[in-house]
């Protein structure tokens, strides 16, 4: 799929099991994966009922782009995406989408930017950018220093030609009235469960709803929420289709 900037964006159509599909759902992955990582849910929500296009954000996977920018540049990905649906694939029904991590960031601000977007389903995603790239420093060093992170920070986005301070789900919460699932584990080491809750507390959306699932970290929520945590996207996911028609 060409995007804005003429970027080429590879993603992967599968059919509801059943037809006709109840939507059309949009899955994003996390940093410095693929769309090969959302095979479990894109089976899942393909045996219940709906399309789905996993997608290889710019710079991951198989898509162009020589810099990710944490959705300064993918939420415009994400319209083209749209566009391509709805023009080439003359696809007519609702259109979901769901994040895990970066592409739960990055899906929170595509439901800002593009209405076309009538639900989201947001799992171990971060609230604001700097903060969370010193937690990783954090995380991943042993220390971090909020100078040094932010200077960091603000030349590697010169480079990708983004502004860093542009790019912080918060934000773009306050925009979004769409019906909206915020998921994260209640153990997650990486991305804290405090910034699901803020997140959740700057969303303008009439229906929102906020789960943790116990017991899960980062990138184990799908396994650990098990079929209570299916059910409820399902439950979520039937909730919002009403509310929109």
């Amino acid at each position: 799929i060409r995007s804005f900037d003429n970027t080429n964006i590879s993603a992967s159509l599968s059919y509801s099991q059943t037809q006709p599909a109840k939507a059309m759902i949009i899955l994003l992955h996390g940093i410095r994966s693929d769309k090969n990582s959302l095979s479990k849910p894109q089976d899942f929500f393909n045996k219940e009922g709906f399309n789905t296009l996993a997608v290889d954000l710019r710079a991951h996977g198989k898509s162009g782009g020589e810099y990710c920018t944490y959705g300064a540049k993918e939420k415009k990905d994400i319209s083209a995406i749209i566009d391509y649906l709805i023009k080439e694939k003359k696809w007519t029904g609702s259109i979901g989408i769901y994040g895990h991590s970066l592409g739960g960031a990055i899906a929170l601000q595509s439901m800002a930017y593009d209405p076309r977007i009538a639900f989201g389903i947001i799992e171990s995603s971060y609230s604001d950018f700097k903060k969370i790239t010193s937690d990783y420093s954090d995380y991943y060093a042993g220390f971090s220093s909020d100078f040094l992170n932010d200077d960091i920070v603000d030349r590697s986005a010169e480079i990708a030609g983004f502004d860093p301070d542009k790019v912080n789900p918060k934000d773009y919460c306050s925009k979004i009235t769409q019906d909206i699932l915020i998921v994260h584990g209640n153990q997650d080491p990486k991305v804290k469960p405090q910034y699901a809750k803020e997140n959740f507390r700057n969303l303008s959306s009439r229906h929102k709803e906020l789960y943790f699932v116990s017991g899960a970290h980062h990138n184990d929520v799908w396994e650990k929420g098990g079929e209570k945590y299916h059910r409820k996207i399902l439950q979520f996911i039937a909730q919002s289709l009403k509310n929109n028609n």
